[in-house]
């Protein structure tokens, strides 16, 4: 059984989110370097569940688990990580100028000049 845990720690404080994205049905598909630490990935698939994290008495701390059926998987390619951030944050703000979401995408997966 595959499964590739995708997260992204930012901000620090903020409650983590861990997708543990199955891989089995795209496995005869998935490279190398899509599978190595630090590598953003493109996922296409369909929750499968979701599980929030208890600390060791089974108080629930925040953090949650969410799995995924992948059933397709491409490298993101040159991602401008503080450009995303940024964005992310301006969105969690009501800030956000971008008024539809694939012109944020976009807008962040142009390489850097």
């Amino acid at each position: 059984m595959g499964t590739l845990t995708l997260e992204h720690h930012q901000p620090m404080d903020a409650r983590k989110v861990h997708a543990l994205v199955d891989v089995n049905l795209v496995l005869s598909s998935l490279k190398a370097e899509q599978a190595r630490p630090g590598e953003w990935l493109n996922v296409i698939g369909y929750i499968t569940a979701i599980s929030p994290l208890a600390d060791a008495k089974g108080t629930p701390h925040g953090d949650t688990n969410v799995y995924i059926q992948a059933l397709v998987i491409w490298s993101a390619g040159p991602l401008d990580l503080p450009r995303y951030e940024k964005s992310v944050k301006a969105m969690e703000s009501g800030k956000s100028t971008c008024p539809r979401a694939t012109e944020l995408s976009d807008a962040l997966l142009q390489p850097r000049r």
